[in-house]
This record gives structure tokens, C-alpha cells and sequence, in this order.
């Protein structure tokens, strides 16, 4: 057989066998993965007790605030991708402090379509009695509370599936709220003001007031309209 026969069956059986080689490389990465563990991936962090959430920053990606067995934070690791977002935190007396150190935001949307960024941080605590946000997006999802408060500026908030027997919420400075229809809510009040904007999906609220200034926009279903101008 030739010699340049020969290089090429070589050559052949290299590339056979390395890419046999990678496939078992990756197989065995795929089953070190714990498919049951839904933040797989995400560091952890175990944070102090606390009864209040404030985030604060620019605008990087989705905070998603759900109950959990114990006050703790799971950030994915995002900085080979799209950057270090500058994370920062710490608790002072009964309120979590959460502070995006960017200086550009990386979704520089607007209403609803902040709520389609990737959710790249998860914080979870047993109870929880109120959340403000301050330019960052946020869905405060799964609660069963008392009392719930929500100060919303700049940005916005979803709530998802949650249940309050009192629910304040102040949007201002040109925040947005959106109230989706599987909550159940007993009595709300709802202040919007500076250009915000309150959406709620369906009537939920068992009581509702109310407040808003000439700046606001506020869109309700027909039944809740109807009911809080007593038409």
C-alpha cells in the first residue's frame, strides 16, 4: 500500500477516535447533570433572614422572588456569556439588599417586553412581606401572605400566582406593574402615579381602591372597571 494510503487511513483513524473521544467527553458531562434539581447550574448563596426585598441598578436580566425552605440565592452563571452583572448584596436589619453594579443596561426594553428577559437569579425566603424595585425587572411568583406590599419604579413587576389577603402596590417614576389573572387577591390598594402603568388581567380583588394621578395608565378588565367606578 502506498505511503500517502497509508497517512490517510491514519489520518482517518485519528479524527475517528478523537471524535469518539469527544462524544463520550460529552456524554459523561451530560450525566453528571441532576435533572431533577431544577437550579442546576446556579451558584448558591445562604443569606441572613430577612422580611423585605429592595433591588436596586441597572436592568440585566429577570429576578424571580418565590417562596422557599430557606432565605437563600441562586444566580446563574452568566459571565462567560453575556458578562459579569455585577452583583452585590447584603442584609441590614429585616431587608435584603440587591445592587446591579452595570453601568449600560442589557435589556434596554420597556414595559411588558422586560418580562421576556431571561431570569438569571432566584431569590427565595420561607415568608415575605414586601418587595421595591428600583430599575429592575422582577416576578414576585407562588406567595401565600397576610399582607403583601409592592414599590415599583422605573422597570417593571409581575406577580404570578400568588395569594394576599391585603395587597398595597405604589407604582412611580414611570414604573409598570402587571397583575396576571391566577392570582387571588382579597382587598387591594393601588396607587399609580408619574407617567406608570398598572395591568390587571382579571378580576380578582374581592375589595379594590384605587389612586391614581392624570399621568397614569391603568388598563382593567370590564367587570373590575365597572365595579370600581360603580357603574
Amino acid at each position: 500500500m502506498k505511503t500517502s494510503n497509508l497517512l490517510l487511513l491514519a489520518l482517518l483513524a485519528f479524527v475517528f477516535i478523537s471524535m469518539i473521544g469527544y462524544d463520550l467527553g460529552l456524554k459523561k458531562n451530560f450525566d453528571r447533570i441532576d435533572r431533577t434539581d431544577p437550579y442546576y447550574g446556579f451558584s448558591h448563596d445562604t443569606l441572613p433572614p430577612f422580611k423585605y426585598i429592595k433591588l436596586t441598578g441597572k436592568q440585566f436580566g429577570m429576578v424571580q422572588i418565590r417562596p422557599g425552605k430557606t432565605f437563600e440565592m441562586r444566580k446563574q452563571d452568566v459571565d462567560h456569556m453575556w458578562g459579569d452583572p455585577g452583583l452585590e448584596w447584603k442584609v441590614v436589619h429585616d431587608t435584603l439588599f440587591i445592587y446591579h453594579t452595570l453601568d449600560t443596561e442589557r435589556y434596554p426594553y420597556g414595559n411588558g417586553y422586560d418580562f421576556r428577559s431571561n431570569t438569571y437569579l432566584y431569590i427565595m425566603a420561607p415568608a415575605l412581606s414586601g418587595v421595591q424595585s428600583d430599575g429592575v425587572v422582577a416576578n414576585v411568583r407562588g406567595w401565600k401572605s397576610g399582607e403583601f406590599s409592592i414599590r415599583q419604579s422605573d422597570k417593571a413587576i409581575l406577580l404570578t400566582n400568588n395569594t394576599f389577603d391585603q395587597l398595597n402596590i405604589e407604582a412611580h417614576a414611570g414604573g409598570f406593574v402587571e397583575i396576571k389573572g391566577n392570582n387571588q387577591i382579597g382587598a387591594a390598594t393601588l396607587q399609580v402615579r408619574d407617567s406608570s402603568t398598572l395591568i390587571v388581567e382579571k378580576d380578582i380583588f374581592k375589595s379594590m381602591e384605587i389612586q391614581a394621578d392624570s399621568s397614569a395608565h391603568i388598563n382593567l378588565p370590564g367587570s373590575l372597571l365597572r365595579r370600581s367606578l360603580s357603574l
